[in-house]
């Protein structure tokens, strides 16, 4: 009898650990595929966020474009002011010294 019982317990014992290994496998198996999905989306973010750098840079890249074709705009109006300027002040002189009162003021 207790060589049976002893055999029925090695049985039950067995039956309890196959039972659990199952369930540690089937638990295992179920982490291996949630990793991987969230692998995947690890991946889909990362790519997502090198999509939106290249844009916010290429973005960036324009802005610096546009920057630097305002300030040579600036530079080109001062200058064309300062010519304008100039060029009026040539003018009033210019006037100035040949208007008949200014011929007069030379003899």
């Amino acid at each position: 009898r207790e060589t049976l019982f002893a055999v029925a317990t090695l049985k039950s014992n067995e039956c309890l650990w196959i039972s659990e290994r199952n369930a540690l496998v089937a638990a295992n198996e179920s982490l291996a595929s949630r990793f991987k999905s969230l692998e995947a989306q690890f991946q889909s973010l990362e790519a997502g966020v090198e999509e939106t750098l290249r844009g916010k840079n290429e973005q960036i890249a324009l802005l610096e474009q546009t920057v630097n074709g305002l300030k040579g705009e600036v530079k080109s109006k001062k200058k064309s002011t300062a010519v304008q300027n100039l060029v009026s002040t040539i003018t009033v002189l210019s006037d100035q010294f040949s208007s008949p009162g200014a011929k007069g003021a030379e003899n």
